[in-house]
């Protein structure tokens, strides 16, 4: 199994060049790549095709010699802003990523549903199956014609009545697994939150009990069960004994990717010793990976 590790911050401090060896010479063999690093209205994607183009070839012969994969990426985000007019800018921004991902020979790109601000808890459900529908349907000839599976990912909301996480779009794995197969079953599937699913009613074990094949890919990070923090494994509350045998259950044999960027990149240390501070990381990843057995 692949040991992978989003790109976010890494790149945000360092550029794309130097973060992403400094992921690869800390061990990990693959990354997901945060095209949501940059703003829907960037000029990367808002720019001449040309250029836009270049960028992602030269990453992607810069990632194949030094030997790391590209696993996994993640759209812009959030894809649902209320306003017709930025709502078509980030949709045109999102057939972009898509395209970038064909470009980094990528097989997956995780892209966030429409979570309209009405839908809390089972409220405004209906309606926001349709929206997103809708969304997730129009997004799907690009897929087909870049040849990248989408990926939706289970969510939440804030709760300002309560001061308080709850659960909206996709917070449980049978939404989850409606989305993935009324969409179309070939060219979506679901990148699971272990974090996320630690904030909402359904628990990451159950979740991967329903979806079995349908998840693709992995955000990996912990929590104290209230705030969406991402931490390292381990220094929440998650209970990853019983997230790897479920995941072994189901025969995951996708990328084992890490989110835990708020342990490592907001630390004095990172920016004393960058590759032997995400080093940590890395061990934790591996030790959790080599529990998937099957």
């Amino acid at each position: 199994m692949l040991i992978s590790c989003h790109t976010k911050y890494v790149v945000k401090r360092f550029g794309e060049y130097e973060g992403i060896k400094i992921l690869r010479d800390a061990g990990f063999d693959a990354i997901d790549f945060n095209m949501n690093g940059y703003a829907y209205d960037a000029p990367l994607y808002k720019g001449p095709i040309k250029d836009f183009i270049s960028f992602y070839q030269n990453l992607r012969a810069y990632c194949e010699k030094i030997g790391i994969k590209v696993g996994q990426a993640h759209a812009v985000d959030p894809t649902y802003r209320q306003d017709p007019q930025t709502d078509q800018a980030i949709f045109e921004t999102l057939v972009r990523n898509i395209q970038a991902a064909s470009l980094l020979e990528c097989p997956y790109i995780v892209i966030h549903p429409n979570i309209p601000p009405a839908y809390k808890y089972d409220y405004f459900r209906a309606e926001t199956k349709e929206i997103n529908l809708d969304f997730y349907g129009r997004l799907l000839p690009y897929l087909k014609q870049y040849g990248v599976i989408g990926l939706v990912e289970n969510m939440f909301n804030w709760d300002e009545k309560k001061g308080a996480i709850c659960p909206t779009v996709c917070s449980y794995g049978w939404e989850l697994k409606e989305y993935a197969d009324m969409i179309d079953s070939k060219w979506f599937g679901v990148c699971l939150d272990i974090g996320h699913a630690n904030l909402t009613p359904d628990p990451a074990v159950h979740m991967i009990e329903v979806l079995g094949s349908r998840i693709k890919a992995l955000h990996v990070h912990d929590n104290n069960g209230v705030s969406d923090q991402h931490l390292c494994p381990y220094l929440g509350t998650t209970d990853w004994d019983a997230v790897t045998a479920a995941l072994s259950a189901i025969k995951y044999s996708g990328t084992f990717n890490l989110e835990s960027d708020k342990t490592v990149y907001a630390n004095r240390m990172f920016e004393l010793s960058p590759v032997e501070t995400v080093k940590q990381m890395y061990r934790v990843a591996a030790e959790l990976s080599e529990k998937i057995k099957y």
